[in-house]
């Protein structure tokens, strides 16, 4: 199970929680600025989190079936999102590279 961040699972407008006594947000929860097209990606590895997909996989789901899209802009979103969630959760890595196969979310220990 992934547990997103609490802003983004109460929808737009809603108000952060206020900082707890580490001046972390309360809960542990931080907020994460994603892309739209970041967002998309994460939701597709999340709805199954543990299995691997392709890049195709993605992008038929990120970007729609029927639009050509580079295999290396999924492997460029990919930087971009190990990048800002590893900026959160430093020596976690959630987004694993499976060699020749694609991408998957790991889940949480």
């Amino acid at each position: 199970m992934i547990h997103l961040p609490v802003s983004i699972r109460r929808g737009p407008g809603s108000a952060p929680p206020g900082p707890g006594p580490t001046g972390r947000p309360a809960g542990g929860v931080v907020r994460v600025e994603l892309t739209a097209r970041e967002f998309e990606i994460l939701v597709v590895l999340a709805r199954a989190a543990g299995r691997v997909h392709s890049r195709r996989q993605i992008i038929d789901v990120a970007y729609g079936a029927d639009r050509y899209v580079s295999d290396r802009a999924v492997d460029a979103h990919m930087v971009n999102l190990r990048r800002k969630l590893d900026a959160v959760t430093p020596g976690r890595p959630y987004l694993r590279t499976v060699h020749g196969r694609g991408y998957l979310l790991a889940e949480p220990p």
